[in-house]
Formats: C-alpha cells, structure tokens, sequence
C-alpha cells in the first residue's frame, strides 16, 4: 500500500524517495573509498544495508513474486530466479550505473543484500556486467544470515510548513502555481508502485530514476562518514563527499527536467523570469518523496 503524507512516500510502511543513477553510483563509490580504514567493511555495508528492509516486508506480508515485481517497478532492474540457489539480472540500475575509483569489479552490493533479504542465506554475486559478463548472477548459499539485527524506525510526520507569502516585495512573488504542477507531475507511471517496465528501469528526464529506501541511503551514508571522522577524515572533508553526490544528482536530474517537453508544456508557462524557474523545480522536489521544500527568502543575485 501507498500512503503520501507530508511530502514523504511511504509504501509497506517504508519511506520511498526517488534517486537518480547519478546519485546511486556516486554514493556507493564514496561509500567504496572507506575501504582499508579501521573499522570500516563498505562491501558487506554495501550488502546488508537493504537485507533487513526486504526481510521487513516480508513480514508486512509481501511475497518473493510481489518483492520480485517491485525490484523491476522501483527501477532496479530485472531480477529472476534462475534454479533454487541461483538469480540473474539482465539489466540492472547498479551494474549500468558505473562510478568507480578503480577498475571494473563486481558493483551489485544492493542487488546481492536484495535477494538475501529474499532468501534469509548469504548470497555471492560471481558474474557481472560491469565485468564483461552477459548478466549478473547470484549464488544462494546454505548459510542464514541474521535480519534482526538492525532496528528500524517508524516514519515521523512532522507539520507541514505554510508556503510563504511574497506580496510585500514584487522580486519575492511568483506566478507559479505548485499545486497543478504537483498533479501533473504525479501521473507519470513511475509514482505507481504496481506498473512495471519491460527492462526493469526507469528513463526520464535524461537520467535512470529508482524509487529508492530512504533507510539504506541514510543508513550507508551515515555509517561511512562517521567510519571516516573516526579513522580521521576531516569533517568537512568527509562531509564534502556525500555533499558532492548531491550536486552530481541535481544538476543531472533537475537539468533533464528543464530541458524537457514536460517541463516546457507544464512549468515554463508559468514562468515570467528566472526566479520562477526556482520555484517550479521547488514544486517538482516537492513530489519525490524528500519531504516538503518551501522558499522563504529569495533576493535575486544574492539570497536564496
């Protein structure tokens, strides 16, 4: 079931948050750099971030063939079920969405913690795209992994701030009108959660999207970055590379949107000068599960 709710989207009691290919491959990669420091295991983190999420809706009551169709829904890709202990993606968000530091190694650390979600054994990605190899397979072990050791929490509502009222200064006022570019937005197909694509991926706006688990970005990107304070990372040093994951999704993300025909046919209608174009693209972040974004001060050339 989906539930939208103060600008996050909730679905089997989890929050969903949209993600680019961008922001996935540039993530996991920082994640990658944490190797070799004391304390740190990004592969295995990498891994069992997504296992206790599956295992978790599991438990909501989602089957292996409802998990399997959303695997392809949310954008990551075809998974099947080759034999009792083997899987397979022939596409797959993870092993196409390339960002490393090094050379080519196997690269489905989410796919992998996916099906041993699935499965409750250990699994081992032995072929990948990334590689060379023709599709990305899996092997089941025989070992159980424990999905109850990590703690999940209930989503929190917070009020929903007021949209801020800009008469009193003409350069603040907006034509603007977030509401229908919200409605219109959220008839594509991908805000359903029930409608598959035939290669499991989701291509708009000039990047591949996932309808992502906001507890396995926070999770991994928490974990790497205070695995780096501890190891003695500089603060802004380590803060400046989640800060960069952001950037690469943005402009990639946000500049598809408004190089788009939807973007021009919906938003730039309504737009008189730059600053509205700020505001359309508030509208939009306002549909990707992220919470709610309001302007409250927007002085041109200097203050945003």
């Amino acid at each position: 079931m989906q539930d939208n709710k103060n600008g996050q989207t909730i679905v089997g009691g989890l929050n969903r948050i949209f993600h680019c290919n961008h922001y996935n491959a540039f993530l996991q990669m920082t994640v990658s750099l944490s190797n070799n420091m004391s304390g740190c295991c990004p592969d295995k983190l990498l891994k069992d971030a997504v296992s206790p999420l599956i295992y978790y809706l599991k438990q909501q009551g989602y089957s292996q063939e409802t998990l399997i169709r959303e695997f392809n829904s949310c954008g990551f890709g075809l998974l099947q079920q080759l034999a009792d202990n083997k899987w397979e993606t022939q596409r797959s968000h993870y092993s196409e969405a390339i960002c490393l530091q090094e050379r080519p190694h196997k690269n489905c650390s989410f796919t992998t913690g996916y099906i041993q979600g699935i499965t409750g054994k250990e699994v081992e990605e032995i072929a990948c795209q990334i590689v060379g190899d023709k599709s990305d397979i899996f092997l089941i072990s025989e070992t159980p992994v424990d999905l109850n050791n990590y703690l999940l929490y209930e989503p929190i509502f917070s009020e929903v701030p007021k949209r801020f009222a800009f008469e009193s200064c003409q350069s603040f006022d907006t034509t603007v009108d977030e509401d229908k570019i919200i409605d219109h937005f959220k008839q594509y197909p991908f805000f359903d959660i029930e409608k598959t694509t035939e290669d499991g991926l989701i291509d708009a706006f000039g990047v591949m999207l996932t309808r992502h688990f906001a507890d396995y970005c926070n999770r991994i990107s928490y974990e790497t970055y205070f695995c780096m304070k501890e190891f003695g990372i500089p603060t802004e040093d380590a803060k400046e590379l989640f800060i960069k994951a952001g950037l690469y999704c943005a402009f990639f993300t946000y500049g598809g949107i408004m190089e788009s025909k939807e973007w021009y046919d919906t938003v730039a209608p309504m737009c008189h000068n730059r600053e509205d174009w700020i505001h359309g693209m508030v509208a939009i972040v306002n549909t990707l599960g992220w919470g709610i974004w309001r302007i409250e001060q927007l002085h041109p050339e200097h203050t945003l």
